[in-house]
């Protein structure tokens, strides 16, 4: 125990700040910061022996170092707080953060002045539930993996990504162009994770029919006129569409869910 081989240990803990410097003679250390910030207790250096001015500036150097490691502690157990174990990727409580952090007042003036845009994207699975059913909930929970790792490896280091429970995943596509395509975007970012996991799931499971894929809805950030609620609800409309039209691209045709909410034209398309 540290306050074994250092005594004044506990004196320590409750002197929650300490004042001093070797260019005065006079040093301050406040007690109980926090109750009676004025309460304090002076020392002079005249009238101190060398043993116990060391003693002080070792009892403060002891206090950095132990409320540095509570700091870096308290910041680890925040971080894991807000990430889902699974798939590494932040969770919802991590997601209500980001978009608080993203919709304050001089994260959308700075957007505005850079002209670009903020653009939330809910991600779910399709016949997500007939894998767990057919296959499992071992291989379903890889399955899921499969599509964090390749909304991971397709999206921007910039961008933030989350799974939001179950078979949901949200994406928030940071500082992007205002003259971009979403729905081109979209369609490249569709066809990249489905053939990503369409062959993960060739390489660890092969001959097991696993047919899913994954919808992407996207919600445009519009200034005050939106609200946290909006953005999100907006996000959720487009993805339910996404899920029940389907279409159909490229040469040999591939299936893409993708719908996107226009604030401007209040529409999905």
């Amino acid at each position: 125990m540290l306050s074994e081989q250092y005594p004044p240990l506990n004196e320590i803990i409750q002197d929650l700040e300490c004042i001093h410097s070797l260019d005065y003679e006079k040093f301050y250390i406040l007690k109980n910061r926090i109750n009676n910030p004025f309460d304090h207790v002076e020392f002079y250096s005249r009238i101190m022996e060398k043993e116990e001015l060391s003693e002080i500036v070792l009892k403060n150097g002891l206090r950095l170092t132990i409320i540095q490691e509570i700091k870096e502690s308290n910041k680890l157990g925040r971080n894991l707080s807000t990430i889902d174990p699974m798939t590494g990727l932040q969770n919802k409580g991590g997601l209500s953060d980001k978009i608080n952090e993203c919709l304050s007042r001089e994260n959308r003036e700075d957007y505005e002045r850079i002209n670009k845009r903020l653009v939330l994207t809910f991600c779910d699975l399709n016949k997500f539930k007939e894998v767990n059913d057919i296959y499992g909930h071992p291989i379903g929970d890889e399955v899921i993996k499969y599509f964090a790792e390749a909304i991971k490896k397709y999206t921007r280091p910039i961008d933030h990504k989350f799974r939001f429970g179950g078979d949901e995943f949200v994406i928030i596509f940071d500082a992007v162009e205002k003259n971009t395509n979403l729905d081109e975007m979209l369609i490249r970012l569709n066809l990249k994770i489905n053939d990503f996991v369409a062959e993960k799931i060739k390489q660890y499971y092969p001959g097991k029919k696993i047919n899913t894929g994954i919808s992407l809805g996207a919600s445009i950030y519009k200034g005050d006129a939106f609200n946290k609620e909006d953005w999100l609800s907006h996000a959720d409309d487009a993805v339910y569409h996404a899920k029940e039209n389907t279409r159909w691209v490229d040469e040999p045709l591939k299936r893409v869910n993708v719908c996107v909410y226009d604030p401007e034209r209040k529409e999905l398309y």
